[in-house]
């Protein structure tokens, strides 16, 4: 769904030389990208709908290009978190995570998500050696970081997942009613991970995603919505409901984070 979604995850073990080199080197940072395979919206998310505030105009799913599962408890992740691919120079891979979020994300209200973490394996071994940080991105319900930095040697177990058991997240974008003099409209960018039953705010404020939402006149209708790679055709708005079509959504490969090829 997203133009500009780029991501990444790492995990890492080894011997008391590589773990040397990883504290030696801790002010190192490294560029990474964060990938995922965005599916085409449906044939019925295409037609016209009449929808209500919260309701999702439609539904898209961002499967991670890998994903890995922690056999160990680490940095606040438990055994059995997710995590996510990023990939870096010389085909470096990195598996990223962020502890449970302890509150609802909010865009402009502030945020309750934790910090993402990064893995690495060097020596592909199946046991994460180094643990990275990555710079500030509270908040984010998805990666939102272009570098790992602040090497730190750990020990922690892992498995890749199955090519069919990768991990997710659907995303979407919905209207909802917010109280202004000016009869604006603001519609959300909203995703949830794999076995999430609630949508949250991206809290994203990357560069191509406007800060996770967008406004329109409501005296402007019908007029188009360019938001998160989508373009949405809003037709008519009485009361609660709105009269939506959508034009056109991105699928495909997607990246959050650098631009950079490696």
């Amino acid at each position: 769904m997203f133009m500009e979604l780029r991501w990444a995850m790492l995990c890492a073990a080894g011997t008391s030389a590589v773990a040397g080199t990883a504290a030696a080197a801790s002010s190192e940072a490294v560029t990474v990208r964060v990938g995922f395979d965005v599916s085409e919206i449906s044939d019925a998310d295409r037609q016209q709908k009449t929808l209500g505030p919260g309701d999702p105009i439609f539904i898209q799913r961002l499967t991670a290009i890998k994903s890995a599962t922690l056999a160990d408890e680490s940095t606040g992740l438990p055994a059995g978190a997710r995590l996510l691919l990023a990939t870096g120079p010389a085909g470096r891979e990195f598996y990223c995570g962020a502890p449970a979020p302890k509150g609802t994300a909010r865009i402009m209200g502030g945020a309750h998500t934790s910090q993402w973490i990064c893995f690495e394996d060097a020596g592909a071994d199946g046991v994460f050696e180094t643990v990275w940080k990555t710079p500030y991105n509270g908040g984010a319900r998805i990666p939102s970081f272009g570098s790992v930095i602040a090497p730190t040697p750990v020990a922690i177990h892992y498995a890749v997942d199955p090519e069919d058991q990768r991990d997710f997240f659907e995303t979407t974008i919905m209207h909802e009613k917010s109280f202004n003099i000016y009869g604006s409209m603001f519609f959300y960018i909203k995703v949830r991970r794999q076995g999430e039953a609630e949508w949250q705010n991206i809290a994203s404020t990357a560069s191509g995603m406007m800060g996770g939402y967008s406004t329109l006149a409501a005296k402007a209708l019908p007029t188009t919505l360019a938001l998160g790679g989508a373009r949405i055709r809003v037709l008519s708005a009485t009361g609660q409901q709105m009269t939506v079509q959508v034009e056109s959504a991105h699928s495909g490969y997607v990246a959050y984070g650098t631009s950079r090829d490696f």
